[in-house]
């Protein structure tokens, strides 16, 4: 009676349902789409696919008649289990310090594709009412957090630091500011030079950060200013790249080339990390040389405009490759007009379109208190700066070195594409930036070799190998700046890696480029760059000078910047001995922080409790008896712990049995071993065994659950077997180095048992 009136009850429910549905007209099942989605947990038992299948069409999959046709009426064609490698067994988890913690049953869940999205309320709304289904939600990306500020001109003019597509600009041809500002708004402990023609420090977007000279005598330096540091979420004006960096002003409009290089000296004594040069020389000066490199090895990073159209000079431009040169960038993401090609450019920046629309052009502080439009090359240097600020605020222990290839290798590239004279490595991208210095990413620093390669060589550059001297042959000494780091513990992806120094090339020297060749895996990097030691000319006039500057007086250093690896272990040596044989396993562990501890425990017939710690070293040594035992190791580095077990089975004769006499052994249990070597390069053997006969499948998948290759896909016999993986996909191509998961999944031959499915992870270091 009980079971008829909750089929009556069910009929009615779902009668209902269609009735106050809204029919759609059918559609071709578009691209698999998120936002064409909704995410179903079922009850238990409700749903199930075709075995050995993640993903099937709804005539395919195992549904409650009622749900089938409630989800046809709405055109849904593909159900798809949304965590594809969850097994039941995973619901119950044991954490490092042994307690226990449940995990959802997402065996449950379900991911339903729809033709659009604007389906999913209405099914959303249908489903929650049916008493199978848990809960019903739209699918959904997670979307970046950014701080939206509310200075009064910030989002209709300020396109430089989130672009919209205000005045005809395109959409995020910006500097990603609003994203970086939800990681670190800058820190009152950084202070950044202003080299210009005065700040208005009274100005109320810039009261109480600006210290060094007063006055000032045309509005460029105020206009910079505003750019780098202006006072932000305060309800008025306009929004800074850094909010709380501290500004010192030094005048280079009260004099000549002394009263510059004093500016330059005065900005370091007074604390600036990053020297702001929103300007230019007409010709080289070796006092201003000496002064800009003296604040580079002072930890000193000088941000330099590129010279414009008209603008006479390369100075401070080309003193060196310690300089930072900046182009300019319009709202449509590509290079100004004004802003000259130089090979030297490190990066683009917004400086504005100065296309006679003044509102395409950058907005920021201006003296008596307002505000107003200006462009240039000028404009677009003071967003590095402001950047640079932020990465300080983060790290103050950053190098000038390091602020400068951060935010070079973070820099979204534009065309023409790879690094080129119009915006170098691309348009400066603060998210970037500020996210690679920021938790997980760890900086490590180390000594770099310099070694002479060529004596006395003749050596013919493409542009002046110094400022002083002329594009040409000379007599010279080259010399190899390299670092070759192997890492331990690894990478989780590649790391970015540079040097102290950026030289020349040995093939092409200077063609006023820098050079850095690095190539770097998860596991190791080679980075190097060229110097050369000027003996004469070819005239036989002695020079004795390096270029593009001198090695030893600055630190020789490697940086190397990325994501540790997660810790992992994984316990290899024998899974079968026989009476009173001996046995040594080994834990292999990877990744972390730090170097490894080993603690070894064991349990006779894998039941009870873990012995006491039997071993420290990696490697774990004893003699089996009569019975099966169970081994694990806890492995730990920089404060964080990680577990593997080993099984070892009782499965040889015991001694003065003869070998005739062995009946060949049958594994009680179903099991998947984990693959050895782990770590791997390129080839590992996966091992499982089979207590029946049965079909089995044995796949590979990569980190994100896609199936890359099928190793094993018929019928085999109940015993102990295994295949071997040769880091190839489907298709024979070589798959890159990183985690992957290999899955078992067994139906028996006898239809009343129960299928066995089991994952494990592996990991192919190139």
């Amino acid at each position: 009676m009980q079971c008829r009136t909750n089929i009556t009850v069910w009929k009615v429910l779902f009668t209902f349902l269609v009735l106050s549905m809204v029919v759609f007209s059918k559609k071709t099942l578009a691209q698999e789409n998120i936002d064409n989605q909704i995410v179903v947990m079922f009850k238990s038992g409700i749903v199930s696919l075709p075995d050995g299948r993640d993903r099937a069409n709804l005539d395919e999959a195992t549904l409650p008649t009622p749900l089938r046709t409630l989800l046809k009426a709405f055109d849904a064609q593909e159900i798809a289990k949304g965590i594809p490698e969850f097994q039941r067994s995973d619901t119950l988890r044991v954490l490092p310090d042994g307690r226990l913690f449940k995990v959802p049953d997402y065996t449950n869940l379900f991911v339903i594709t729809l033709p659009t999205g604007l389906q999913r309320e209405a099914l959303v709304d249908s489903l929650v009412r049916f008493p199978i289904v848990v809960s019903a939600e739209k699918n959904q990306r997670a979307i970046l957090r950014e701080t939206i500020p509310n200075d009064t001109h910030f989002q209709a003019r300020q396109w430089n630091l989130k672009n919209t597509g205000q005045f005809g600009g395109t959409p995020g041809a910006d500097v990603k500011a609003t994203f970086a500002w939800d990681i670190t708004k800058g820190s009152t402990s950084v202070i950044l030079g202003i080299l210009d023609y005065g700040i208005q420090s009274g100005h109320l977007d810039l009261q109480g950060k600006v210290s060094g000279d007063a006055g000032y005598s045309v509005s460029h330096g105020t206009h910079v200013a505003g750019i780098a540091g202006a006072l932000t979420n305060n309800n008025r004006g306009v929004a800074g790249v850094d909010w709380n960096a501290q500004l010192v002003s030094q005048r280079i409009d009260l004099g000549g080339i002394p009263e510059i290089a004093q500016a330059v000296n005065d900005a370091v004594a007074a604390g600036a990390r990053v020297l702001n040069n929103s300007w230019g020389l007409p010709s080289y000066s070796t006092v201003l040389y000496n002064a800009f490199l003296s604040a580079y090895q002072a930890d000193v990073l000088s941000t330099v405009a590129n010279p414009e159209t008209g603008a006479t000079g390369e100075f401070p431009n080309s003193f060196g490759t310690w300089i930072m040169n900046v182009a300019a960038t319009t709202n449509g993401d590509a290079k100004a007009s004004y802003s000259f090609d130089r090979n030297y450019t490190d990066v683009g920046a917004p400086g504005g379109n100065a296309d006679g629309v003044l509102e395409r052009n950058i907005y920021s502080t201006i003296p008596d208190n307002t505000y107003g439009y200006m462009a240039g090359t000028s404009m677009a240097t003071p967003h590095v700066t402001g950047i640079a600020g932020l990465l300080l605020a983060i790290n103050p222990n950053l190098h000038n070195y390091d602020l400068e290839w951060i935010i070079k290798r973070s820099a979204n590239d534009i065309p023409p594409t790879g690094r080129d004279p119009s915006t170098g490595y691309g348009r400066v991208n603060a998210y970037e930036a500020v996210r690679h210095v920021a938790a997980p990413y760890q900086i490590t620093h180390g000594n770099a070799t310099l070694t002479k390669t060529n004596n006395n060589i003749q050596v013919t550059f493409l542009a002046p190998p110094l400022p002083e001297l002329a594009a040409g042959t000379y007599w010279v000494d080259r010399w190899q700046l390299e670092a070759v780091v192997n890492f331990n513990p690894i990478y989780s992806q590649t790391p970015w890696a540079w040097l102290s120094q950026t030289g020349y090339s040995a093939a092409n020297p200077n063609d006023a480029k820098e050079y850095m060749y690095e190539n770097s895996t998860t596991s190791s990097t080679t980075i190097r760059t060229f110097f050369y030691y000027i003996r004469t000319n070819l005239l036989g006039q002695t020079i004795n000078k390096w270029a593009p500057m001198d090695p030893n007086i600055l630190s020789r250093q490697y940086a190397v910047l990325g994501t540790p690896a997660p810790l992992a272990v994984t316990i290899t040596g024998p899974t079968s001995l026989g009476y009173k044989q001996s046995g040594t396993w080994t834990a292999n562990a990877s990744g972390g922080t730090g170097s490894y501890t080993y603690e070894w425990r064991f349990r006779y017939n894998g039941t009870g409790p873990w012995s006491s710690v039997v071993g420290t070293s990696q490697t774990y040594t004893r003699t089996m008896l009569d019975t099966d035992f169970e081994l694990q190791v806890k492995v730990t580095s920089g404060g964080q712990s990680v577990y593997d077990t080993h099984y070892v089975d009782y499965g040889v004769a015991k001694e003065g049995v003869a070998d005739s006499d062995v009946t060949v052994q049958i594994p009680e249990q179903f099991a998947l071993h984990q693959n050895y070597p782990n770590p791997f390069n390129p080839t590992t053997e996966i091992k499982f065994e089979l207590p029946e006969n049965g079909y089995v499948t044995v796949s590979i998948f990569n980190a994100v659950g896609q199936r890359i290759r099928t190793l094993v896909d018929e019928p085999k016999t109940a015993g102990y077997h295994s295949v071997v993986w040769d880091s190839k996909d489907e298709s024979g191509h070589e798959v890159a180095s990183g985690v992957y998961l290999y899955r078992i999944y067994v139906r028996p031959a006898n239809a009343s048992g129960q299928p066995f499915k089991a994952v494990k992870k592996m990991t192919l270091l190139r």
